[in-house]
């Protein structure tokens, strides 16, 4: 069994479903000071991610009940799976940004009925993930720069000194 991989799957969960719960009992509470579009998409991003997480884990295990025979590095190709894939990912980024500022502006802003324990782990969890975000950003930049297909030579920098002296 792959221990590493049950972890971070457990996580994950734990995580968004933390998320989910918290966002909920805001609105049941009707805090006002939280109520803003960043809320909901935060909520639904998270279900989503709890609903896709979980079919991970069980279609592979009822396939194997089934003894269905599947192979998944077709199914990882599939075109159908990679644009779902690519999608998630792009909300995916929204939801980075969206917690980031959201927990951010609950916790600066002093909103009183948002206060818990869970609105600090919020607040701590969306600012190493968008740490890891700009991390891994710079170095997709800094490979690119580095890989020969962008390139700052001595030509573009006189070229974009003239274009700034020309302005």
């Amino acid at each position: 069994m792959d221990y590493c991989g049950f972890l971070v799957i457990l996580i994950v969960l734990l995580i968004n479903i933390l998320i989910v719960n918290y966002v909920r009992k805001l609105e049941m509470i009707t805090c006002e000071c939280s109520n803003e579009w960043k809320r909901d998409y935060i909520k639904i991003y998270s279900l989503l991610t709890i609903i896709i997480t979980s079919l991970i884990c069980l279609v592979p295990l009822f396939m194997h009940l089934v003894n269905l025979d599947y192979n998944i590095q077709s199914l990882m190709t599939n075109k159908f799976v990679t644009t779902v894939s690519t999608i998630y990912t792009f909300f995916g980024l929204i939801n980075v940004y969206a917690l980031f500022t959201y927990s951010q502006k609950i916790v600066l802003t002093d909103c009183k009925c948002s206060k818990s324990w869970e609105r600090t782990f919020i607040y701590y969890y969306s600012m190493l993930v968008m740490s890891i975000y700009i991390f891994l950003v710079s170095l997709l930049v800094i490979a690119i720069i580095y890989s020969g297909k962008f390139r700052l030579d001595k030509n573009f920098i006189k070229d974009l000194k003239k274009t700034i002296k020309n302005k």
